[in-house]
């Protein structure tokens, strides 16, 4: 899991147009817990959600999609990745949701002719990823307000898509 998110941050630093260094890969295995409590966390909701009806699961899996990256980037704890990658999400759900499923359909459809447009496709995906994540998480900037103990109360800069 640390290897994939590793090169789904490489796509994330290709969309900042940073420089890319393949050692970074291999940077994340201390988060290994984290992103596998997390993976299962969210793994558990999207299919109860899918368990209640199908669309509690979709929005689910589409409102949970930057958990994983905000532990590393943001260094978020594993609640408060989810509830920020909620938060951040839901302005923007159809539009985030469309572009999910479009690179769905290119994946899928490159994977048809013996996989040979995978080549292609996958960091096609990992960069959109990364757009999106940069344009939701490091542009134009809202408050939202997290609960962080029981009386506290934490804000955080979230920026919108549009």
């Amino acid at each position: 899991m640390p290897l994939s998110l590793g090169v789904l941050l490489l796509g994330y630093a290709r969309a900042n147009d940073e420089a890319l260094a393949i050692d970074t890969i291999f940077n994340y295995y201390v988060y290994v817990w984290s992103l596998v409590f997390a993976s299962l966390l969210i793994t558990l909701f999207t299919y109860v959600g899918f368990a209640l009806l199908l669309i509690p699961g979709i929005y689910l899996s589409v409102a949970y999609s930057f958990t994983l990256p905000l532990i590393i980037d943001k260094k978020f704890g594993i609640w408060g990745a989810m509830e920020v990658s909620r938060h951040a999400v839901i302005h923007s759900w159809w539009t985030i949701a469309g572009i999910n499923g479009t690179l769905f359909v290119i994946v899928a459809l490159s994977a048809i002719p013996m996989c040979v447009g995978l080549i292609w496709t996958i960091p096609l995906l990992m960069i959109a990823q990364g757009v999106m994540y940069r344009k939701i998480f490091g542009w134009r900037r809202f408050m939202i307000l997290l609960p962080r103990m029981k009386n506290q109360r934490c804000y955080l800069q979230i920026p919108m898509i549009l």
